[in-house]
């Protein structure tokens, strides 16, 4: 016998799964991080892909939250998702952002600096202006010190 359904025919099981992850998401936009904590001991998916095709790593990453990005590592999100619309890697969204912590402990992970986006961009031609200088140094400097 399998699980119980709902009126549309949808395992409960899935349902409460697919209701946790649409929690997570937006305790991840709202910056809650015992919320965030708390949805994934019940089981939501640290490796969902929500509604605009990104895992719930990503869109920590796109909100720029330090505290968030660092809580889905320690708790073991997969650091090398490659978004399917864009081909982006999380390298490409922390140079895009700024986020230089990220850049770094990506590319001592083994993140591939070359990797290129559906465009053919690298991750430091996603950089913006701003952020390209110290993007480039880090990453050069760390393929020399290898």
């Amino acid at each position: 016998m399998g699980p119980f359904r709902s009126k549309k025919n949808t395992p409960i099981i899935e349902k409460d799964i697919a209701s946790l992850n649409l929690q997570l998401t937006d305790a991840i936009a709202f910056e809650k991080l015992e919320e965030v904590t708390k949805l994934l001991n019940e089981g939501a998916e640290i490796d969902h892909i929500n509604a605009m095709k990104l895992t719930v790593l990503q869109y920590a990453c796109i909100h720029k939250s330090d505290e968030m990005i660092s809580l889905l590592i320690e708790k073991g999100a997969d650091l090398f998702v490659v978004n399917k619309k864009s081909g982006y890697t999380l390298l490409h969204t922390a140079a895009q952002r700024g986020l230089f912590w990220l850049i770094k402990l990506l590319v001592e992970k083994g993140l591939d600096v070359n990797a290129r986006e559906k465009n053919g961009n690298g991750p430091l031609s996603t950089a913006g202006n701003k952020h390209k200088i110290r993007t480039y140094f880090m990453v050069f400097f760390k393929l020399i010190l290898k």
